[in-house]
Parts: C-alpha cells; sequence; structure tokens
C-alpha cells in the first residue's frame, strides 16, 4: 500500500471522507499529513476562534482569561482555564460584544443561586403550560407563551437554557442578528465542525460503504441519486476511490484484460422548498458545488458526470428510457437528511417522495436489470425520524425532541473548551438551532400521519452492513475512550447507530428490494 495511503484518518479537506470497503478493497486515499481521528483537532477549533473573532470583531476577553493546551500529559483534551461562572458569563458578553445586548439578556450583576432557581421554576412551568396549549389546540396563547419563554433565556446559560433560546426565538430581524453574524463565517465553521464531530463523516463513510460494496463489478455507470448534495462533502472520497479503481483496470488492459471502466453520475436532486435553516445554501451554489466536485483529485481519469433535476423530472426522464441500447447504469439513491453540518431540514414530505420515488423506480428497472438487485437506497437520518412514532401527543413529542437536541449540544459542549463560548454559540446557531426550532416541530409534528416506517410503509429490504463498517465507525469515535458509541441494530442489521451517552445522534441504514 502506498505509504501517503493510511486508514481512519481525516483529511483537513472537509469535502474528504475516509475508509474502505471490504469487498472490492477499496482504500479512501488521504494525505499523509491530515489529521488522524486520535486527535480531537483543537488546533483546528482555536484556529476558527481566532478567524471568528477577527473578522466579527471580537474582543479577547476570553483569550486574557484562560490559556488554551490541547492535551494535558495522558493526551486528554484539556484546557488551562478556570473561570468562575460568573467571569465566563461576563466575558461571553464582551466577546459578543457586535450583538445587541439585548439578544445576551446579561445582567449587570451576577444573580443570586435563589434567583435562578426561580427562574429555572418559571421556564420550566412556561414550558409545561406551553405543551399543554397545543396539546389543547389553543394556537394562540402558545404563541404568547413561547414568546414569554423567549424572555427568559439567552445564548449564554446551561445546555437546556441554550435548546429553549433556540426552539423559541422569534423569527424576527433583532434577534435574527446573531444568526447573520454566525453565518458570516459559514464555510469556516463548516470545516471546523465536520472534522471535529464525528456525525457527518461517520453517516458519510458508511453510506459510501455500502455504495462501493453492493455495486456490481460489471456496471459501468454507478448512478447516485442524491436527496441533498448541499456542498457535496460526502462524494469527493467516492471520486478518489473510484479514480483509484480505474488506474487497477488499466493495468488489467495491459496485460491483455478488457476491465469495466465505471462512470460516475450524481444527479442533485432539486427541490422548491429549501427547507428551514436561515443561512441554508441556495440552489444558485449548485455549480459552484459541482465545480468543486470536479476539482477533486481525480488522477486516474474517473469520468464523472454531475447534474441537477428535479424530482418528478428526473423520474419521467428515467421512465421514458429506451429499455435497450443503454448503458449500464446501477442505482445507488442516498438521502441525508437533518445532518447536523448540512444546516437545514428539508420536510419529511420530502424524503417520503423521494423513497417511494426510489421504490417505483427499482422495482420498474428490476424487470430489466442485468443483476440480481437492481439499486439501493441509503438513509442517514440526524432528525431521529421514529421520535414521533409511539407519541401520544405533542408534550411526549416535545419532550423526546428537547432529548434529541440536548444530547447534540451536550456532544458539542463535551468537545471544545468551555472558553471558547463565542466560537461555540456560533456552532450551535449553525447546526442546531435550524433543528431545534419549535416552530419546525409542530410542522413535524403536522406531518407524522403522511411519514411511514421505511420497511413496513415502503416494502423495503434491509441490507446488511458489514462488520468492517461498524469497526472502522468505532475507531473513528475511539469507542471506550469517549462518550460516544456505535452499535449496529434492525431486523436484517442494515441500522448504524451513533450515541452520545445514550442518546441516539444519528442513524444509518441501507435498504433494497
Amino acid at each position: 500500500m502506498d505509504a501517503n495511503i493510511h486508514h481512519f484518518e481525516l483529511s483537513p479537506d472537509p469535502l474528504t471522507t475516509t475508509g474502505s470497503t471490504s469487498n472490492e478493497s477499496v482504500d479512501f486515499p488521504v494525505d499523509s499529513d491530515s489529521m488522524n481521528i486520535d486527535e480531537y483537532s483543537p488546533l483546528d477549533f482555536e484556529e476558527f476562534v481566532l478567524i471568528w473573532r477577527d473578522q466579527n470583531g471580537f474582543s479577547k476577553g476570553l483569550e486574557e482569561s484562560c490559556s488554551f493546551q490541547p492535551y494535558s500529559s495522558e493526551g486528554e483534551l484539556t484546557e488551562k482555564c478556570s473561570p468562575s461562572l460568573s467571569t465566563i458569563s461576563s466575558a461571553g458578553a464582551i466577546s459578543i460584544s457586535t450583538m445587541d445586548a439585548s439578544l445576551i439578556q446579561q445582567p449587570l450583576t451576577s444573580p443570586t443561586g435563589d434567583m435562578e432557581i426561580d427562574n429555572q421554576l418559571s421556564v420550566h412551568h412556561l414550558v409545561k403550560a406551553y405543551k399543554e396549549a397545543m396539546e389543547n389546540k389553543e394556537a394562540e396563547l402558545a404563541e404568547v407563551i413561547a414568546r414569554r419563554i423567549s424572555k427568559k433565556v439567552g445564548p449564554t446559560g446551561e445546555i437546556e437554557e441554550r435548546l429553549l433560546y433556540y426552539s423559541f426565538q422569534p423569527v424576527d430581524k433583532e434577534t435574527d442578528y446573531l444568526m447573520q453574524e454566525s453565518a458570516k463565517n459559514f464555510d469556516r465553521a463548516l470545516e471546523a465542525f465536520y472534522k471535529i464531530f464525528p456525525q457527518g463523516m461517520i453517516s458519510h463513510f458508511t453510506a459510501n460503504s455500502v455504495i462501493l460494496e453492493a455495486k456490481p463489478r460489471d456496471a459501468e455507470v454507478l448512478h447516485i441519486i442524491d436527496f441533498d448534495m448541499g456542498e457535496g462533502m460526502q462524494w469527493s472520497s467516492m471520486i478518489m476511490a473510484l479514480g483509484r479503481k480505474q488506474k487497477e483496470l488499466q493495468a488489467q488492459q495491459y496485460y491483455g484484460h478488457i476491465p469495466h471502466y465505471t462512470t460516475l453520475k450524481i444527479t442533485a436532486i432539486k427541490w422548491k422548498d429549501e427547507g428551514s435553516g436561515h443561512h441554508a445554501p441556495s440552489w444558485r451554489k449548485f455549480e459552484e458545488t459541482k465545480r468543486r466536485l470536479h476539482d477533486c483529485e481525480n488522477p486516474f481519469g474517473l469520468i464523472l458526470e454531475v447534474e441537477g433535476v428535479e424530482l418528478q423530472d428526473w423520474a419521467r426522464k428515467i421512465k421514458g428510457k429506451r429499455k435497450g441500447g443503454e448503458r449500464r447504469e446501477w442505482l445507488s439513491f442516498n438521502c441525508m437528511w437533518a445532518l447536523s453540518q448540512m444546516g437545514r431540514k428539508r420536510s419529511r414530505r420530502h424524503v417520503v417522495d423521494f423513497v417511494r420515488t426510489a421504490k417505483e423506480i427499482l422495482t420498474s428497472i428490476s424487470v430489466y436489470s442485468y443483476t440480481s438487485n437492481g439499486g439501493i437506497l441509503t438513509f442517514g437520518d440526524g432528525g431521529a425520524w421514529e421520535l414521533f412514532k409511539d407519541c401520544p401527543g405533542f408534550g411526549f413529542f416535545f419532550d423526546n425532541c428537547m432529548e434529541h437536541y440536548q444530547a447534540l449540544l451536550e456532544s458539542i459542549e463535551w468537545k471544545p473548551p468551555s472558553c471558547f463560548i463565542e466560537a461555540r454559540i456560533a456552532m450551535e446557531c449553525l447546526f442546531v438551532a435550524p433543528y431545534a426550532s419549535s416552530r419546525a416541530w409542530i410542522q413535524e409534528w403536522e406531518e407524522r400521519e403522511q411519514c411511514c416506517d421505511f420497511k413496513t410503509g415502503f416494502g423495503l429490504e434491509g441490507l446488511r452492513l458489514s462488520n468492517e463498517s461498524l469497526l472502522e465507525a468505532k475507531e473513528m469515535v475511539r469507542e471506550g475512550e469517549v462518550p460516544y458509541a456505535v452499535r449496529i441494530e434492525g431486523d436484517n442489521y442494515n441500522e448504524m447507530v451513533l450515541e452520545f451517552r445514550g442518546t441516539q445522534l444519528i442513524k444509518i441504514s441501507a435498504w433494497k428490494l
């Protein structure tokens, strides 16, 4: 194996994922200087913080109150700072000095313990009243309570308070200012978030591994239909892996064999509704993403085709193809939904339409397929799709959502040092707030009857995940040393779950007819 090729390493480029597949021995190449997964990437986070402060005019109040040491002598991530709660709070208010002070709602004097307890109890009772109003379908009362909650919470409190702030902040120019300031450094924040936290990388790696393992060897075209391509972060490793395979095929041709070369075709589905998320990248960015994919390292001549089309237009095009004379295409439907780094959450109706179309297309082509498996579906669920299944009322659904996104906030707070408060707030605004909105939860609750379980609702069969994928995912998160855990479940062992302290963060599953 090439000395510059390593397993289990993360590339500095957020477009690159790593790993290998078992059946075809495909390596996911990365630069030898890239960050190893044994590191928590604190310096990358610190670099993001410095850029964030410089571009937004943040003060250096936090730098003066605590210095940062990436690792202790035992190799654990540490911080050399122990400011008091009041110091952190005041520093946080100073560090976000460019933002409206009313957003932070930081008192001039530190509140007493009794004041804090009274406020927490008040918020607790308001949240309970909000859930009761929603269950009684008293929308106007619920809106009044929501506005009251928003005035009692802020983005610099404890985890539960911050989650309530993101859930109930009004949608207006004043409170949206924090989001707008965070979005100024979206690209840099995305890069840091993708490298530091495992949700996106494990989802992409697992789905890509399934696709490469399931692809027939003689398929001329690997055609991926992508539910939400976004910045295209998932596909650079696929490009490099298939490109490396091309090199092996070229060697076969040299010795007189007739190889089956593969063309990678990516169809990005275009949706009229861009989904929730204030900073969600618009479809105008598609051409930029397409260019970035074509610019990915591809030294072995892999043919890459990228197109963007609406789902129904694409379905009509596929169904209208002649049954003969076409290239041997093998279809892989890929649906990544509500993953944190995506920064937006499309409607569940869109997911249902996508899966239903995938089932129809795979059923229609199975008659003419030259393999026993005409295609597959990979699904990355970052929004706990099944949360609403056993909820008798909105209150239970609301509590489940709170539990899920509280675990996400805990995982974010656990990794970076707490003294980088403004960078943490920026990441939470960009990668948690779009999903934690109570308005988005109301929409999901109303859509619950239109959604269904994949297996029972669409008649799909689980496609077993390999033990190699599980072992590599465990290695990525350093299971046993950190609060993350990875396991495989499902009737056919086709679902991989990433948990943080026992709460599901993401679930990746693979399906076939």
